[in-house]
């Protein structure tokens, strides 16, 4: 009768060598996916960090805007006759702007719902010729749109 727990050692002993060699093979191929694979899931990993972290800006621009409603639909001429209200008014377009930027940068589909949000503003931007956003993507739009709006008389 043939052992078979004797065969398997017989056929293991005989073939080592190039068991040996799969094994080193196969390894190597786990360490090389392994290098592609997690510099992938770190990119992907942080393109969904800054997917989140703008709509968390959004939400929180959104938040400030139903809270300010005066500076959401302004009334730009009315807001810039008192001090308080006026510098309490460019700093919600400074948050517009940095929320802007931010989204923007995370998807070009932004760019629509960013103009919208900023035509209502043009009063104050073409009034504020300093203001051209941080980034160069915000400060081609910005300089696009007083191409159109600036040209319209203020107050």
């Amino acid at each position: 009768m043939c052992d078979p727990a004797g065969a398997l050692l017989n056929w293991l002993n005989r073939h080592a060598t190039a068991l040996q060699a799969l094994a080193a093979v196969i390894t190597t191929l786990v360490a090389v996916a392994a290098l592609v694979a997690i510099p992938m899931q770190i990119n992907a990993s942080a393109r969904l960090q800054n997917e989140q972290s703008a709509r968390d800006i959004y939400r929180a621009f959104l938040a400030l805007s139903v809270e300010q409603p005066a500076f959401a639909e302004p009334d730009y001429c009315a807001l810039s006759k008192t001090t308080d209200q006026h510098t309490a008014y460019r700093y919600y377009v400074e948050f517009l702007l940095y929320t802007a930027e931010q989204v923007t940068e995370t998807s070009k589909s932004w760019e629509p719902a960013m103009q919208n949000h900023l035509k209502v503003h043009m009063p104050f931007m073409c009034n504020t010729p300093g203001w051209q956003g941080e980034e160069a993507p915000i400060a081609k739009l910005i300089g696009e749109m007083r191409t159109i709006y600036c040209p319209i008389p203020v107050c």
